[in-house]
């Protein structure tokens, strides 16, 4: 006989049931928690990894960042500080995309007539760790000649005038320290009949905005004195503006260094005598006697230690006169006594020093 099958067993509500049963809900339950407790697991254990790994990664292994990223575009080589479509000289450096927030302005301008540089014998920034404080003397080499610090005369006072770094020949002081004096000078005539300054400061402030080259802010000025009424509210409010935000300006770069006298008339001449002497020296062999004796000549005129700081800045009365090479009255008090003169040679000189009230004195 055959055996009957009870379909009853196969209807949906009978299989519905065997699968909602409380066993088969109970091993449903389980592995739900089982499966989430596993991916829990599964999660922190990544987490442990990447934390170990990143941390050992950024002791051991840091990563190198390209340094076109780090570095800006600025050079610092014979070659590319002698020409003027270098970036940073004459026109400004773009800011590297990480190492800073802002772009670094021209800051150089060659000079045509630094034997000591363009020789290949010293850089353009010539000052290293030796020098004590380098950054303080390479500061200085964009407005002095090599000379005004290494052949210092006895005298005090010595006569001093500004040599042009295009031409090599003597010129006036730089426009900029021409105006800064004109300023101060002339406070009163400013305020009570501005007319009879207006057009020296109009001059003065243009041949400023050609020698430092494009400035917007100073271009900005110019053309609100060029096109105002002396002695209008425009006008004097350019007028103030310009005092506050010319000394902002006079760093050093006038393409014209001080110079001794002496020097400066024969600029041109001993140019071409050091290089001449240098090309020889470079083309000598290494420790001849041609080459030895060379270096001798080419500095016997040079002392055998720099100037001190406060030879200048300090000592009284000093080797030179900031206001005879133009420097404002103001300004050449306060530069004939700079504190920061007396702490950079305290270093130099290995001495234990206090740090100066950096913001006082003159502007």
């Amino acid at each position: 006989m055959r055996k009957r099958i009870n379909l009853r067993w196969l209807s949906p509500r009978v299989i519905w049931s065997a699968l909602t049963g409380q066993p088969v809900r109970r091993a449903i339950r389980a592995l739900t928690i089982r499966s989430y407790a596993l991916l829990i697991f599964a999660m922190l254990l990544a987490a442990g990894y990447l934390a170990v790994h990143y941390l050992v990664a950024a002791v051991f292994l840091p990563t190198q960042v390209p340094p076109q990223m780090l570095e800006w575009a600025g050079r610092l080589d014979v070659a590319a500080l002698r020409s003027t479509q270098t970036q940073g000289v004459e026109r400004t450096a773009p800011r590297a995309p990480v190492s800073h927030y802002h772009g670094v302005n021209q800051w150089f301008q060659p000079d045509n007539g630094n034997g000591c540089t363009l020789s290949g014998c010293h850089e353009p920034l010539p000052h290293d760790q030796r020098a004590k404080v380098p950054a303080f003397a390479n500061f200085h080499t964009t407005f002095l000649t090599c000379q005004m610090c290494h052949a210092t005369p006895q005298q005090r006072p010595a006569a001093t005038r500004w040599v042009s770094t295009d031409t090599n020949v003597p010129q006036d002081a730089p426009a900029i320290l021409q105006l800064l004096e004109f300023l101060e000078s002339n406070t009163e005539a400013i305020q009570a009949q501005p007319a009879s300054v207006s057009q020296k400061i109009k001059v003065l402030l243009g041949q400023t905005v050609a020698t430092l080259g494009q400035d917007a802010y100073l271009d900005g000025l110019l053309a609100e004195l060029q096109s105002t009424d002396p002695g209008s509210p425009v006008w004097k409010s350019a007028i103030t503006q310009l005092q506050t935000e010319l000394p902002l300006h006079a760093s050093g770069e006038y393409r014209a260094k001080l110079a001794w006298t002496a020097i400066a008339d024969q600029r041109i001449t001993q140019f071409q005598t050091l290089s001449s002497q240098a090309r020889q020296f470079l083309d000598a062999p290494d420790d001849s006697a041609e080459r030895k004796s060379l270096q001798t000549s080419i500095h016997a005129s040079l002392a055998p230690a720099a100037a001190s700081c406060v030879t200048c800045h300090d000592n009284q009365p000093a080797i030179l006169d900031f206001h005879a090479a133009g420097y404002s009255p103001r300004r050449s008090t306060y530069l004939s006594h700079l504190e920061i003169a007396r702490l950079m040679q305290q270093i130099r000189q290995g001495e234990h020093f206090i740090i100066p009230n950096l913001m006082g004195g003159g502007q």
